[in-house]
């Protein structure tokens, strides 16, 4: 009997555990080198295995390595996205993140968008913005675009822009 409940009981809290540890943000990629984001994006999947996380790599439009994560709907409570872009530019022979967009349903937004409130500083309308610690010429600008409609979401954008 004394067996049957600390069954019961170590299967209680290991379930808890997977339910209550869920990513609650992103983090912002924005200055990273393509092995460091790779390296990031696959320990999104490590934490939450699942056979419809894929990590896409390709080539933008003008010559620039892309990176696109894409993963199941329903694990977007998990998750708090369902898909992410990234883009990188190379400079000095190395290729460094300069925009990251991370995509969801509105009843996920707060997740990511309450982590650029609390690290960015506002601007206007949906923007927010802090310096680049790397270089102080540069800052990351974080937009939030809602999309109403049939199908609606959220898209959160990190950007490297110029001072």
């Amino acid at each position: 009997m004394m067996k049957k409940h600390s069954l019961l009981i170590l299967f209680l809290i290991g379930f808890c555990f997977k339910c209550l540890s869920q990513v609650d943000h992103v983090s912002v990629l924005i200055g990273k080198t393509d092995t460091d984001v790779s390296n990031y994006l696959d320990s999104l999947n490590n934490t939450h295995p699942s056979s419809y996380y894929k990590i896409k790599r390709s080539t933008s439009s003008d010559g620039n390595l892309t990176f696109q994560v894409d993963s199941y709907l329903g694990d977007e409570t998990y998750w708090h996205f369902y898909a992410i872009i990234i883009f990188f530019k190379r400079i000095n022979g190395i290729e460094i993140c300069t925009t990251q967009m991370i995509m969801g349903s509105l009843e996920f937004a707060q997740y990511n968008l309450s982590y650029v409130k609390d690290n960015f500083h506002f601007v206007s309308e949906n923007v927010w913005e802090k310096p680049w610690v790397l270089l102080p010429q540069f800052k990351i600008l974080a937009k939030f675009i809602r999309r109403d409609g049939a199908y609606p979401g959220f898209t959160i954008s990190y950007e490297l822009e110029d001072i």
